[in-house]
């Protein structure tokens, strides 16, 4: 028999729900990096980001670095900040 909380963490895999997600906020001019705290990722760690909003252009972001619980996105600078939404992915092995 398969543990109740490993079969609700695979039943909600199935719905497309997701654990390893959130949101981060791109900071004002005249920053060009922000650094997101985010425990589990590491340096093999896969970021894919989306634009939250039409004020935010995916062309914003310029290369983003994975470490440990954390990742560095490097971006353009603007007036206003951006808010852009990710979930990342670590190769297991």
């Amino acid at each position: 028999m398969i543990d109740p909380d490993v079969k609700r963490s695979l039943d909600g895999l199935r719905q497309g729900f997701l654990t390893s997600a959130g949101s981060f906020t791109l900071a004002a001019s005249p920053a060009t990096t922000t650094v997101v705290t985010r425990l589990g990722v590491n340096s093999t760690s896969v970021i894919v980001c989306q634009a939250a909003n039409t004020a935010t252009s995916n062309s914003d972001i310029t290369r983003i670095i994975p470490a440990t619980d954390q990742f560095t996105v490097h971006h353009s600078n603007a007036a206003a900040t951006r808010v852009f939404r990710y979930a990342w992915f670590t190769n297991a092995g």
